[in-house]
């Protein structure tokens, strides 16, 4: 059984990612392109409906447990009956339309799943959890919106993925400015912390007392910044002092471990010494924040897909998989899905959010949406205050600490010698040997990546179209 994940390869059949029409080579104009919501097939490749698809079909079920196994992972497939998928069961009639499960409603998820219903196939996304939106979901609290996963502003230069966004109605332009509080001594007492800028602006350090010190050492460092693990690549780029300051003890807290051990592949998109005085994180051509957080635009991502909740899809499911569906895809952490607890290195964090009252309607009562703060004198490792980005008039907000090393999925610990990234494609290679039918991995937790939200869409948008490809042909 192949394996496959989003990549680049000579596309036959695509899916356009803002009509869903399903895309044919010239010489493949006979063949029949599916409604996604009518019983019939039309040859007018430019006929699909989308305007009657269904209202989002969100179904609640919980799963019994399953037996949890781990080492060769060939569960024996077994004569289940077709199950009801919620979706209009035109198999029968219409044997071109193919069934897709989708493992997984984040981004990947949810986005892989409206382009293939838009472009006829009859999809399923089941998620483990009670909500929609994975990781990058919004809560409230008393009305003000907060973010109980840690902060995510949507950015991206790439098109395609901000026209996608758009017609889902994330249109709403935010700049973001992080603050960085840091102690110039190890001496200095609480109220001797300075705000300065992150990424670190040479304009602003050359403002402070070790700023000799600091331009002797940039002076000394290589033309580019080079390194075999996360230390030594960062202090390439910025030089001893700067890396003490702001990046040391900050590593190590996210990590839980020294930045020696750590991977110096991820450093280029996350650390920078800025010399133009350019004060926003990211250089992207757009960047939106909505109002009342993501879910909103997720949801309508979702809105003519069938979806089911509470519903834990594993390595166990894999004979009724085979029987109810032609492809599945997953976005899932595969550890997780093979039920191989502890096979691969995660860390995750705990946001401990408050509510504060506020005077004004729209006051808040920390410096920044997010300020890190890297000195070990507290646990966590920044401040996120959301309202600072949706803008609420309203009264009160919620400040959330962010607390690194909770159990939890959030981030793959990419290491300097690349042993989990090896793990991950090895129990890719085992879960897709379980299936009779395609299996697909795409998305953050299933391919083992620290990539950002436009970046997990992309994803979605590949896998769909290698899926309508494949399945198609």
């Amino acid at each position: 059984m192949h394996v496959d994940e989003p990549g680049s390869h000579r596309q036959t059949v695509g899916i356009d990612h803002l009509t869903g029409r399903l895309i044919r080579p010239p010489d493949r104009h006979d063949a029949p392109v599916l409604h996604a919501n009518v019983g019939h097939s039309t040859r007018n490749s430019s006929a699909i409906d989308h305007h009657p698809a269904p209202n989002n079909t969100i179904q609640h079920r919980h799963t019994p447990a399953l037996s949890s196994f781990c080492g060769p992972l060939s569960p024996t497939p077994l004569p289940y009956p077709r199950r009801s998928t919620g979706v209009p069961d035109v198999c029968e009639a219409h044997p071109l339309r193919r069934s897709i499960a989708i493992v997984g409603a984040g981004w990947t998820g949810a986005v892989a799943g409206r382009l293939l219903t838009d472009a006829g196939f009859a999809v399923e996304v089941m998620e483990k959890t009670e909500v929609v939106g994975g990781h990058s979901r919004a809560e409230t609290m008393d009305g003000v919106v907060y973010e109980p996963n840690g902060a995510h502003i949507f950015h991206t230069s790439n098109e395609t993925v901000n026209e996608f966004v758009n017609a889902h109605g994330l249109t709403r332009p935010y700049d973001h400015k992080v603050l960085t509080e840091v102690y110039l001594s190890p001496n200095d007492d609480d109220h001797e912390s300075r705000l300065l800028s992150w990424p670190p602006q040479v304009s602003e350090l050359r403002e402070l007392p070790i700023w000799p010190r600091v331009e002797q050492e940039l002076a000394a460092l290589p033309s580019q910044p080079t390194g075999d693990n996360f230390e030594d690549y960062v202090v390439s780029m910025m030089g001893r002092t700067l890396y003490d300051l702001f990046i040391r003890d900050y590593t190590a807290k996210q990590w839980g471990r020294p930045a020696t051990e750590l991977s110096a592949r991820f450093a280029p998109k996350r650390v920078e010494l800025r010399h133009d005085g350019h004060r926003g994180l990211f250089r992207d051509r757009w960047q939106y924040f909505p109002p009342n957080g993501i879910n909103e635009v997720i949801e309508s991502v979702l809105s003519p897909v069938t979806v089911t909740l509470n519903t834990e899809i594993t390595i166990d499911d894999a004979g009724r998989l085979n029987q109810d569906y032609d492809a599945v895809i997953v976005t899932a952490a595969l550890d997780d899905f093979a039920r191989c607890p502890g096979e691969l290195e995660w860390r995750g964090i705990e946001m401990v959010s408050q509510y504060h009252p506020t005077a004004e309607s729209g006051g808040v009562v920390t410096p920044a949406y997010v300020t890190n703060r890297p000195s070990m004198r507290v646990p966590y490792t920044r401040t996120v205050e959301t309202k600072h980005a949706t803008g609420q008039q309203i009264g009160g907000t919620v400040v959330s600490e962010e607390m690194p090393g909770a159990p939890r999925r959030h981030y793959p610990v990419l290491t300097a010698d690349g042993a989990n990234e090896r793990r991950n494609a090895e129990l890719a290679e085992k879960v897709a040997g379980c299936f009779d039918i395609p299996v697909y991995f795409a998305g953050r937790l299933a391919t083992y990546r620290y990539i950002n939200q436009d970046e997990a869409i992309a994803d979605a948008m590949a896998v769909a179209d290698r899926v309508a490809e494949e399945l198609s042909g």
